[in-house]
């Protein structure tokens, strides 16, 4: 948990007191994804996800980096989690500032187009490094994975020649052409609405997973 880190704990208790604000309909699409982590949570196998966008350098960022931590939250393994583009645009320094702000500890690797991040939520707890790619690198899955695509435009683009054994479709809105004006206060909503989001799958696969497992008691 994170004892270390109250920046964080609190941002996140107060984006969980916020599942109110996701709409119904959103909330049933994001369940399906909930419904997935149980055979692997009861099963002890391996379950992967990952999150397709136009160039992997905003949205699929925020998801891939916010899930992960609230895996941890929770406490739920045998999840992996990916993230990757139809192009490579680069993570941009807003989306590190907005990441710092809500208590992650963010130490930029390499000072290039396409910053790799290596990224903590506390001492002890990595995240890992994170970079904008390709969606058919050799580290992310190629077949039995979950694609979550987080924007609407890419589904035209995407041949996601791989096979999948579910795709679901979570759009946010893009960040493309702000006044420079309002930038960061853009990026900070969408990191708000995203982790809101990444914690209520968490929460109701927690949810789910407690409830299994005291009717088998």
């Amino acid at each position: 948990m994170l004892r270390d880190n109250s920046q964080l704990l609190d941002f996140i208790r107060e984006r969980i007191s916020e599942f109110d604000l996701i709409e119904p309909r959103r909330k049933q699409t994001l369940g399906l994804i909930s419904e997935l982590i149980l055979p692997a949570a009861l099963a002890g196998r391996n379950i992967s996800f990952l999150f397709v966008c136009s160039d992997n350098s905003i949205r699929t960022q925020l998801c891939h980096i916010w899930i992960k931590a609230a895996a941890q939250y929770f406490s739920i393994q045998n999840l992996r989690f990916y993230s990757g583009g139809v192009s490579v645009k680069g993570i941009p320094q807003p989306l590190i500032n907005t990441l710092k702000t809500a208590g992650f500890k963010v130490k930029v690797l390499t000072k290039t187009s396409n910053p790799h991040l290596a990224i903590k939520i506390s001492k002890e707890q990595n995240l890992g490094v994170f970079y904008s790619k390709y969606i058919n690198v050799k580290e992310n899955p190629k077949e039995n994975f979950c694609a979550i695509i987080t924007c609407q435009d890419v589904e035209r683009e995407l041949n996601l020649n791989m096979r999948t054994y579910l795709k679901v479709t979570i759009p946010y809105d893009s960040l493309e052409g702000l006044p420079e004006a309002n930038e960061q206060k853009a990026y900070d909503l969408l990191s708000k609405k995203i982790a809101r989001e990444m914690l209520y799958i968490m929460t109701t696969a927690h949810e789910i997973l407690l409830e299994t497992l005291d009717e088998e008691e």
